[in-house]
């Protein structure tokens, strides 16, 4: 696995035809406690007075110009990452459902489920459409019933790993 690259010091290189998808890091993020990981897309933005170029699809334009979050770090997928990318777009699987399906809590531990032994799966509601998993507003986690909602990842752990 290649080192985490700041945003500030490099851009990923967008060469040949889309669709672009790399590891994304931003944090830490308050509402989870630590630095969600996640493989998203790069999206051709047109930037109105100056040449169109690919950014994050997190990115935010102000008006005036795009930026992204402060700490945000990316890195290339693997050759695994990609192989997987491609058969969910090949699936017709939706570019933000491959975030919410590859999205990583480092430092969150959870305990295997107590119905069927596997581990649950972390869910984030966004705060407004569109909304990458830094601009989570509740976390799900789920597995068999029930399923344990709260507004802070560190608190919905909390809460899956008392259960008996």
């Amino acid at each position: 696995m290649s080192e985490w690259i700041n945003w500030k010091d490099k851009r990923p290189a967008a060469e040949g035809k889309g669709p672009f998808f790399h590891w994304w890091r931003v944090g830490p993020v308050a509402n989870t406690g630590t630095s969600p990981e996640w493989i998203g897309k790069m999206a051709f933005c047109g930037m109105g007075y100056a040449e169109s170029e690919y950014w994050p699809e997190f990115s935010n334009w102000n008006g005036y110009q795009r930026t992204v979050p402060a700490l945000t770090q990316w890195k290339p997928l693997t050759n695994a990452d990609q192989e997987m990318v491609a058969r969910l777009l090949k699936q017709g699987v939706p570019d933000c459902s491959i975030e919410t399906r590859t999205v990583v809590y480092p430092g969150i531990d959870l305990d295997k489920c107590p119905f069927c032994g596997r581990l649950p799966r972390v869910k984030f509601r966004p705060r407004y459409i569109g909304a990458c998993v830094k601009d989570s507003e509740e976390f799900t986690i789920e597995c068999c019933l029930p399923d344990v909602r709260r507004n802070t990842l560190p608190d919905a752990a909390v809460i899956w790993n008392r259960r008996a």
